[in-house]
């Protein structure tokens, strides 16, 4: 593909969304830029961030807050995308949807088959991971599933809290975008893993849901790993 020729459709919110949007921005293999999200409820609670749609009317780029798969995929058609990417956003995509651009990828924020599910930074606190990262794989119907092209890695200093863990991975997510962008442009973004794969595989619910609180429960964990898991969202007090 010639350079300055693609066009991406991304679904994700605020958070990694605004990570990776700004990348797509710079990267100069990229012509078009849709942006799929969800109406935010209030402002981004991890840390200081304007919305991914401020960020979009700033740039000039096209976003819509709709996730009723038909109307998307009619969108979709009309766009005509060369690569799909999804990043933290939490709809699930039907067939019909990826299957309107060559590609389709996920941006993760866990080493999968490990930590898949909503919440993988706050697990990997709770659970004393000494590593997590970025996984890049095949979006297909089903979370966090599909094969991986290429992961991340990251060690998890000690004391860190979720805020700041998901600030470390999501900067991460501009270098795994232009990645994507760049191997997918000279045709290398290759499968490496198959989606068969189950050694180290595990899902955890979101952390502070009713069942998440019930595994939380039964780690008989500190106060102080529970607080930097849920610092600054939604805060320890949430857990009694």
């Amino acid at each position: 593909m010639n350079s300055g020729q693609l066009k991406v459709v991304l679904f994700a919110n605020t958070g990694m969304g605004n990570n990776v949007l700004a990348e797509l921005e710079r990267n100069q293999n990229v012509k078009d830029i849709l942006l799929f999200t969800r109406k935010e409820r209030g402002k981004f609670p991890y840390y200081d961030l304007n919305s991914i749609q401020f960020e979009c009317k700033k740039l000039g780029i096209l976003y819509i807050e709709e996730h009723e798969q038909n109307i998307v995929f009619e969108k979709c058609i009309d766009f005509s995308p060369d690569l799909i990417i999804c990043a933290t956003y939490n709809y699930l995509l039907s067939d019909i949807v990826l299957n309107t651009a060559k590609m389709a990828v996920n941006i993760h924020p866990s080493l999968l088959p490990d930590l898949r599910g909503p919440t993988p930074t706050n697990w990997a606190i709770l659970l004393g991971y000494s590593k997590t990262g970025l996984s890049i794989h095949k979006l297909v119907k089903g979370f966090d599933k599909g094969e991986v092209y290429f992961r991340e890695v990251i060690d998890i200093p000690d004391n860190i809290t979720d805020g700041d863990l998901r600030a470390k991975l999501y900067e991460l997510a501009e270098k795994a975008t232009n990645t994507i962008v760049n191997k997918y442009c000279s045709d290398t973004l290759l499968l490496t893993e198959s989606s068969e794969k189950t050694e180290g595989s595990s899902y955890y619910p979101k952390a502070w849901s009713n069942e998440g609180k019930k595994i939380i429960e039964n780690l008989n964990l500190s106060s102080e790993v529970i607080r930097r898991a849920f610092t600054p969202f939604p805060g320890e007090e949430y857990m009694k």
